[in-house]
């Protein structure tokens, strides 16, 4: 699965821990990232984070497949073309 947006991971972490196998996280924060690889260490959890911008995921996630894709609904006002 592939958390869009995920900022510092909880929800990522969240999702990884009730039985996602293979977990990724994407945000453009580079510090937001470090805090979730931090607390995904911290309770054990091998999540993949990658640098981006939402524009750019199918970019930087290059031709890797998932069976779900999620953003938390608190992610929508960042988005400035929803449509896009």
């Amino acid at each position: 699965m592939v958390h869009l947006q995920c900022h510092i991971g909880t929800d990522t972490v969240s999702l990884a821990r009730l039985g996602a196998l293979l977990v990724t996280g994407l945000d453009f924060s580079a510090p937001a990232l470090a805090a979730a690889l931090e607390l995904a260490d911290t309770v054990g959890r091998n999540i993949d984070f990658v640098e981006s911008g939402l524009y750019g995921a199918v970019e930087a996630l290059g031709v890797a497949q998932f069976d779900l894709v999620y953003t938390g609904i608190g992610a929508l006002c960042w988005l400035p073309d929803v449509r896009r």
